[in-house]
Order: C-alpha cells, then sequence, then structure tokens
C-alpha cells in the first residue's frame, strides 16, 4: 500500500490521477452535509448526466416516460475542474 501509493505520487505528480479515490479518513471527516448538498446541486444536471432506457417500448414512448420523470430537471452551466497543466 506504501509502495503503491509512492509510485503514484511520483507517476502522476500534481496531476489528479495521484489522489486515491477511495479518499482519506482525514478528507471524510472533513466534509459536511453542505458540501455534499451543494456538489449535487453543481454537478447534478440533464447537462452532464448520461440516461440508458432499455425495455419493449418505441423511441417516442422512451421519450414520452423520460419527459414525465425528468421534465423539470433543469439544465445549468457547469464549472470545469481545475488542475495544473500535464507534464510527462
Amino acid at each position: 500500500m506504501v509502495a503503491s501509493r509512492a509510485f503514484i505520487k511520483d507517476l502522476y505528480g500534481p496531476f489528479p490521477y495521484n489522489h486515491t479515490v477511495m479518499g482519506t479518513p482525514e478528507g471524510l471527516a472533513a466534509i459536511t452535509r453542505q458540501d455534499l448538498v451543494e456538489f449535487h446541486r453543481k454537478y447534478y444536471r440533464p447537462n452532464n448526466a448520461v440516461l440508458s432506457v432499455v425495455g419493449d417500448l418505441t423511441p417516442d414512448e422512451a421519450q414520452q416516460w423520460v419527459t414525465k420523470i425528468f421534465g423539470a430537471w433543469a439544465a445549468a452551466p457547469l464549472r470545469r475542474p481545475s488542475c495544473p497543466p500535464f507534464r510527462p
């Protein structure tokens, strides 16, 4: 585990791939409910999602269901995550 973290740190440096997807106990303790609410408000948007519809229905029927269920879900401008330029 220690060797793996050191390898990733040396390989990716400041690039976001250097951050573990599992997080850390310290990072988890620092997240508040408001942080999660704000993240959801900013990024859970139809213009930042992929919807797959599977089943025995026509494209028109699928469109009707999607409109009925998600019709009020509004798109919003998205901020791109910032990271330092990658230099291999």
